[in-house]
């Protein structure tokens, strides 16, 4: 039973070797490890040669700058494992990550396993739920409805593992995006039949890089999140799950209009800001037909009035 690890690198030399590391300690050893150099400019490519020398588990893949998800697409290009896993490179895993949700998978015959996660500030460490060690199993459709409620099954690519034909058809993530994983993790949850979710944070996600995509200012390739739930909406409608369509529908108004504030207050404007008010008129009336609540509404049309 192999599981794929994929890591993709950019610009994170004073990270990865805790990251590497923590993958290599794992207490499940039948796995590849593929760390994807994105044309990092610093000592990550010397030092992923490095670890495939040290260890034979490890593949390099070295390619021009493409960004995150690039990277991740270019080590499912080339995995071989039953699962697939995804880790960010200034992130680490506990080391029994892999190893549990190989067993809750197998046990539950889940297509999708998934861990709780710990964030990791610099003043704290705070776990995202509850951390009972208990199992939860769940429908392609149950999960997507924890994801809108930020529940026990989440939008977030790295904290679970995947049977490796979910990607077989040539589902990606999206090229040049930020926010990928709300383009993306929907859909690979629709093809699933069966989820489970272990209640045990395994995974570290690291919040106090300021560099980082997560951790830099607000700019405007944070509109992409406002693409991505109206793109959400759409494959919601197209499959006819009207409830999930509706919860969608207001969840991107709210992005939208969260997103168009930010840019007031950073003062950022041009072409991007115009198309998503654009977006926000040509929805409107389904926006009204679905009972989007007044006060958002209310603020649509102020910017419609633009």
């Amino acid at each position: 039973m192999l599981v794929s690890v994929i890591v993709p690198i950019y610009n994170v030399e004073d990270y990865l070797e805790r990251c590497v590391d923590s993958i290599l300690k794992q207490t499940l050893t039948n796995i590849e490890v593929i760390l994807v150099d994105d044309g990092s400019p610093d000592e990550c490519p010397r030092l992923c040669d490095a670890y495939e020398v040290k260890d034979k588990r490890i593949k390099v893949i070295h390619k021009e700058n493409g960004g995150l998800s690039d990277a991740r697409n270019a080590g499912l290009d080339v995995a071989s494992g039953k699962y697939v896993a995804f880790i960010d490179s200034d992130d680490w895993i506990e080391e029994t990550m892999l190893e549990e949700l190989c067993y809750a998978a197998e046990v539950f015959n889940a297509d999708i396993a998934e861990c709780d996660f710990c964030n990791v500030y610099k003043d704290r460490s705070v776990n995202e739920m509850e951390g009972t060690s208990l199992y939860y199993t769940a429908t392609n459709l149950e999960a997507l409805k924890c994801q809108m409620g930020w529940s026990y099954f989440k939008c977030i690519a790295c904290n679970k593992i995947y049977r490796s034909f979910l990607f077989s058809d040539g589902k990606r993530y999206p090229k040049g995006k930020y926010h990928e994983d709300e383009f993306f993790t929907h859909k690979i949850t629709y093809e699933a039949k069966k989820l489970v979710y272990v209640d045990k944070a395994l995974y570290n996600y690291d919040h106090r890089r300021t560099d980082s995509i997560t951790g830099s200012k607000f700019n405007v390739n944070g509109l992409d999140a406002v693409e991505a739930w109206r793109e959400k909406t759409s494959f919601y409608k197209s499959k006819r799950l009207s409830d999930l369509y509706i919860r969608a529908l207001d969840l991107y108004v709210w992005t939208a209009l969260n997103r168009l504030e930010l840019c007031e207050k950073e003062h950022i404007s041009g072409e991007r800001v115009e198309e998503v008010k654009q977006w926000l008129k040509k929805d409107y009336a389904e926006m009204v037909k679905e009972v989007v609540n007044e006060a958002k509404l209310k603020s649509v049309e102020r910017y419609m009035e633009k």
